[in-house]
Parts: structure tokens; C-alpha cells; sequence
């Protein structure tokens, strides 16, 4: 033997478990990489090879019992840390036992073959996690996990791993009153435009201030105080009964353009005494928080437009008359609210041309506005865009949105949730055209060649940079393309249909592809269009002849709040001619028995339920204006099914709900002083 040492003795120190990648906590599907720390006893020449197991749940049995890896150490004072080179993946949450043990053929002591760590899993919700479990407590930085940090800006001590026993409980400490030692977490890789709780307990025999700081880089100068709480003494032991800081826990949010690698900081003053912190957690925020967005009314949230990128287009003709109006819904695209939850939000603009009228504010159900008020979820704004005395050519505006929610989690006024984009600034592009006027062309033209499978070809106007249309190469090769438009202008001999008044004519070189395209309209051109998500594309093969409804090969897909539809499947076979944008006029049957009504009235729709069109009935008494409007459930006019004059009989009109969601709507038929509403439910 050598010194007090048996002779060819293995001992494994300890086994650890790191953290999951971009995190520091142990995450649940997530791998994990598995190390241990041995040292030699007894040899002169230590061994060249040592073959180490591990296993979750119990310790290994023999070599092949396990997850088993041989190693070559360099060994450094008679120690080597090993770890394997396949990770650990846990399949569930909560507490977890992993082993490691050393086998080695004549091994003098096989009780110090072995060592547990055991891992407490987290949801993949949890992106930082510690409870300091399996660390030295000797009050040094370096017993601190892989990627932990210290900074000590004078004083006798600082921040240390903190073991009390009774009642073995482990924490992270600081015993000196220098308010500018901090404790700084590894980092973790946290998404844009997100918010992220930080919880955790604390203990202390002393009153102290307690802040908190988050940032982009471990320097806590460069980081923002998240919060700070004036804590009283709680006595010797650390559990979260009488440790969690009280209330709602703070939360801070990422940058919205880009994710990156996040640090909290714990900061201590303390005039006596010590502060321990344990069981820290960084963690999505539950609510969640908000994010604007704004939309057309009635449209489901997952349309609503949260990119900052993506600008509002307005297209007019110059020297029309008349204010162009565009009216959105404002909400949170996460669309939870929380209990008693109001999302208030607000939108300004400081262009001259833009004039911004908002709906009078709901009230609250947390009983708080702001001063002045702001509207609620699903309220709506109306922007009105006055291009006289503008020239021909782009104007850029811009629009700036703000939100705030509040719930029973995050009470008025000061504990609401900002929105994550907050300030949204969205840029309102307002092209005025001369063409299909008096000032300028009646026709736009652009040819481009050769568009190859795969790639997407803008197509605009040479002079003014107004776009045409949008070409997506979905098969084949398009030697040549040339595309023109007809702003403002009729399409030739449509009929029977709700339409856009401007038309494309394509022509091409090449067969074999199949390309999707999209037609851009401006809101004048659609204003006689009653439901614009129904918009399709329509076309007339040939001069004067019938138009296809819809296209033949083709569907449609209308995008209404960026004022264009995209139809799909076109090939050289079926994209000549006129092509246009439409929808079927409703059709209005009258009842067979030609008897006069003896009043007004609206039926209940049949069927009903119904997906996706039903039938609504109604009577005219006598020659009167008829208006027959559909509403969606938070009152938004989602279809006008009639708005004419119509003499006195019982008539039929069809609603197609095609482009609309499930749930509840109301219509209502207004005739003179005579007004009456139904409801119906759309199951799809």
C-alpha cells in the first residue's frame, strides 16, 4: 500500500447531471449530459482504463447494467472527471435518481464504487431551475454549477452555497452589507417578444433589500432592475411557506425583434446578518402575456397582425374624391385574457393624412382605465386616410399601437402586463396611382422571364413601383410572363356577380407549369363588394364570352385586410383571357304564392344549426328599403345580405359562411321603423 491507501482502489467522488442545453435547469425530453469525478488509491501507475456505468433509478448492477462507457483518463493529482458521451433523456417530470459506479477487475473497495445525483425535472416550460441539491457547502463561488457567477465589489464576503442542518436544506447566501455583490444565474436562450416569470424563495435574520435584475450580458451593470422588495428577518430555516416573495411574481420580456441568452442577478443589502435564496425558477410566464395585434373585425385572432414588418397598404387614384376608411379590431394574438381579464390598448398616429376615431371604451371588468380611456379587447378604430392634395407616388405613415392587461394576477394599475411588442409601430403605405384616371395610363404592364419552380416573382409597375401581381412557381419552368392590369376599370360583360372593378390579362411562353398567383385591389375599386372575404378569382376566356366562377382548376383564398386574393393551380391552360375578382350576388327567391304579407317579419333561419350556408326568411309588407345584416358575436358586421328597395312579398336569401368560424351570429333586418333580430350557430 501507499500511505494509508488499499492497493488498485476505484472511488467515485461524485456523479452530476448537467443542465439541458440553451438552459439551466433539467428539462423533461431534453438531453442531459451524465459526469462523474474518480480518483485512484493505491497505484504508483494508475489505471489506463476505467469502465463506468450509469443507470436512472437504481445503482448498476454490473457493467452491462446500464448505460456503460469505457474511459482513458488523464489523470491530474490521482482524479479525472469523466462523462459520457451518450446523455441522459428523462420521459417525465419530478424527482429523479441517476447512479454511477466504477467497475474495475480486482477493485480493493467496491463501497466507494458508487455515487447518486438526484435531478429534479422540470416541464418544458422552466428554462432555469436550481435548488443548489448536491453542492459543497464551504461558502465559495466556485461550488456554484458550470456557468454560475460571482461578482464581489469589495467587503469581507459574498455570495457562497449555504448548507444548514438541521434541517439540510442548501441555498445560495451573502453575509456582508456591500450592495454591490451580486449572484448571477448561467444563461438561457429565451425566445423574442416573450415574458418570463422569475420565482424563488428567500430566508433571513435580518431586514434587507432584495432586487433582481435581468439583461443580455452577466455584467449587472449593463442589466435592468426587474424588482426590488424591502424583506423582513424569517428566521433560520428556508421553505417556501414563510420564504416566497409575496404577490404576483415579477416577470420581464424579451426584445421583439431577435431571441437571445438571458442572466438574472440577485443583489443583497443587508446591514447585519445573512440573505439565502433557494429554489430559483425561471419560467414562461403563466398568463400569458400579451401581444398586440389588430385585424378585421369578426376575423379569427390567428389572422391578426402582430409584425411590425409588414405595413398597411392603401392604394388611390389621384385626384378621386372622397377619404378612403379602414376600420381593424385590436386584441392580444395569445388571446387568453385571464380571470376577470380586460386587454386595453391604444393607437396613435402623428402623419397629417391619417385621422384615427376609436370606439367609445367597454367597461372594465377589473372596474380601472386609463386616463383617458382606452378601448377594450375586440373594440375597433377606424382610420381614415385623406389623399387630396397629395401627388402621385408612395406616402409612408405610420401607426403606434400600446396594450396593457390586467386580471385578477396582475391588478390595475400598477401590476398589469405589458404587451411584448409594445410600442407596435406599423407603417401605412399609401401609393397614389395615376392610372385608370384622367392623369395617367389606363393599363399597367410588367414582363418577366425566365420564373423557375420554387421562387416568387413580385410583379410591378416599371414607372411607379405600384404593385401588379405576385407570381409563385409552384412546377416547371415559365420561359416568359407578361402580366397587365386594368385599375379602375370594368370588367368586360361580367354579370350576375359582386365585383372589383380592375381585371389582368396574362400572357405566357412554356408549358408544363403550374404557378399560384396573386391579384392586388385597391378599397375604392371594392366598394361595391359586400363580404370581401368571398372574393374569387373569375375569368373570361375568351372576348365577350362567359366568365368561369371560380376559374376552372383553380381555388381562391381572399385576404381582405391586405386587399388581395391568391389563386392557386394556374397552368398554361387556364390563364387566358379577362381574369377579375368577384363574388355571387345573393340570391333572393320570392315565394311561390304571390300573397301579400300582412307584416313585416324575420324568420329562423333553416337549417340551423347549419355549415356553412342556411337559409333566412323574410317579409315585406309593403315597398319599403330592406336592410339584412349578419353580425358575429362581439357585434362586428361580418355580411350584408341585402340593401335595396324591394317591393312588398316573402322572400329567400342564402348565407354563406364559408369564410367564417364556428359559433354564434346574429342577422337583422332593418325596414324603415321596423327592426328585428335572430340568432344562428354555424357548426363546422
Amino acid at each position: 500500500a501507499i500511505g494509508n491507501f488499499p492497493q488498485k482502489d476505484i472511488e467515485v467522488l461524485a456523479a452530476n447531471v448537467g443542465y439541458a442545453p440553451n438552459r439551466w435547469a433539467q428539462t423533461v425530453g431534453e438531453p442531459h449530459a451524465v459526469s462523474a469525478l474518480i480518483r485512484t488509491n493505491g497505484w504508483e501507475t494508475p489505471p489506463a482504463s476505467v469502465t463506468l456505468v450509469y443507470k436512472a433509478g437504481s445503482a448498476p448492477a454490473n457493467a452491462g447494467d446500464g448505460v456503460a462507457q469505457t474511459f482513458t483518463p488523464s489523470w491530474a493529482g490521482g482524479m479525472y472527471t469523466a462523462t459520457f458521451t451518450t446523455p441522459y433523456v428523462p420521459a417525465v417530470t419530478g424527482n429523479q435518481t441517476i447512479y454511477v459506479s466504477a467497475f474495475y477487475t480486482g477493485d480493493a473497495t467496491p463501497a466507494n464504487d458508487g455515487k447518486s445525483f438526484m435531478m429534479e425535472v422540470q416541464t418544458t416550460k422552466v428554462y432555469g431551475f436550481e435548488s443548489f441539491l448536491g453542492l459543497v457547502a464551504a461558502g465559495l463561488p466556485t461550488n456554484f454549477r458550470t456557468g454560475w457567477s460571482v461578482v464581489n465589489n469589495g467587503g469581507p464576503s459574498t455570495w457562497g452555497v449555504w448548507y444548514l442542518t438541521p434541517p439540510n436544506l442548501v441555498g445560495a447566501y451573502v453575509t456582508d452589507g456591500n450592495p454591490n455583490d451580486y449572484l448571477i444565474t448561467p444563461s438561457a436562450f429565451l425566445q423574442a417578444g416573450s415574458s418570463y416569470n422569475v420565482k424563488f424563495d428567500y430566508a433571513t435574520d435580518a431586514p434587507a433589500v432584495l432586487s433582481v435584475l435581468y439583461g443580455q450580458s452577466p455584467d449587472p451593470t449593463t442589466m435592468n432592475v426587474l424588482k426590488s422588495w424591502n424583506i423582513p428577518a424569517t428566521g433560520n430555516v428556508l421553505t417556501a411557506a414563510e420564504g416566497v416573495i409575496p404577490g404576483a411574481p415579477p416577470y420581464f420580456n424579451t426584445d421583439p425583434a431577435a431571441p437571445g441568452n438571458y442572466y438574472v442577478a440577485f443583489q443583497v443589502t443587508s446591514a447585519a446578518g445573512y440573505v439565502a435564496i433557494d429554489n430559483i425558477v425561471v419560467e414562461d410566464n403563466p398568463s400569458p402575456p400579451p401581444k398586440i395585434g389588430y385585424g378585421l373585425p369578426g376575423a379569427p385572432v390567428s389572422s391578426y397582425n402582430s409584425d411590425p414588418t409588414v405595413p398597411i397598404q392603401i392604394t388611390a387614384n389621384y385626384k378621386s374624391p372622397g377619404l378612403i376608411n379602414k376600420t381593424y379590431a385590436v386584441t392580444t394574438t395569445t388571446d387568453i385574457f385571464g380571470k376577470n381579464g380586460d386587454f386595453l390598448w391604444d393607437v396613435t398616429s402623428s402623419t397629417p393624412w391619417i385621422k384615427i376615431t376609436k370606439s367609445v371604451p367597454d367597461p372594465t371588468l377589473q372596474g380601472y382605465n386609463f386616463t383617458p380611456p382606452r378601448p377594450r379587447q375586440f373594440q375597433t378604430f377606424t382610420m381614415s386616410i385623406d389623399p387630396s392634395g397629395l401627388p402621385i407616388g408612395m406616402h409612408v405613415g405610420e401607426l403606434t399601437f400600446y396594450g396593457m392587461l390586467f386580471n385578477d394576477d396582475f391588478t390595475p394599475p400598477s401590476n398589469g402586463l405589458r404587451a411584448t411588442n409594445e410600442p407596435l409601430q406599423i407603417k401605412v403605405e399609401l401609393r397614389i396611382l395615376g392610372s385608370g384616371s384622367q392623369a395617367g395610363p389606363s393599363s399597367m404592364t410588367r414582363t418577366l422571364g425566365p420564373l423557375t419552380a420554387g421562387n416568387t416573382y413580385p410583379f410591378t409597375d416599371p414607372i411607379s413601383g405600384a404593385p401588379i401581381a405576385t407570381v409563385e412557381v409552384t412546377g416547371g419552368q415559365i420561359d416568359m410572363m407578361t402580366i397587365t392590369v386594368f385599375p379602375n376599370q370594368l370588367p368586360q360583360n361580367i354579370a350576375r356577380m359582386l365585383y372589383v372593378k380592375r381585371y389582368w390579362q396574362i400572357q405566357h411562353t412554356g408549358t408544363g407549369w403550374t404557378a399560384n398567383v396573386t391579384f392586388p385591389y385597391t378599397d375604392p375599386e371594392a366598394s361595391m363588394v359586400q363580404d370581401r372575404a368571398q372574393l374569387r378569382g373569375v375569368r373570361q376566356a375568351v372576348a365577350l364570352g362567359p366568365w368561369e366562377d371560380p376559374i376552372f382548376g383553380t381555388t381562391s383564398t381572399s385576404d381582405p385586410m391586405n386587399l388581395q386574393v391568391k389563386v392557386f393551380n394556374f397552368n398554361s391552360g387556364n390563364i387566358g383571357g379577362n381574369i377579375a375578382l368577384a363574388q355571387r350576388y345573393p340570391t333572393y327567391t320570392k315565394d311561390g304564392n304571390g300573397e301579400i304579407p300582412v307584416s313585416f317579419g324575420l324568420e329562423q333561419n333553416y337549417p340551423n344549426p347549419f355549415n356553412p350556408s342556411t337559409t333566412i326568411s323574410f317579409n315585406v309588407a309593403e315597398e319599403r328599403h330592406v336592410r339584412l345584416v349578419v353580425f358575429n358575436s362581439l357585434g362586428a358586421e361580418v355580411a350584408e345580405l341585402v340593401n335595396q328597395v324591394m317591393p312588398a312579398g316573402s322572400y329567400n336569401v342564402t348565407f354563406d359562411a364559408s369564410g367564417l368560424t364556428s359559433g354564434t351570429y346574429i342577422y337583422r333586418m332593418t325596414a324603415g321603423d321596423f327592426v328585428q333580430t335572430q340568432r344562428m350557430t354555424l357548426s363546422k
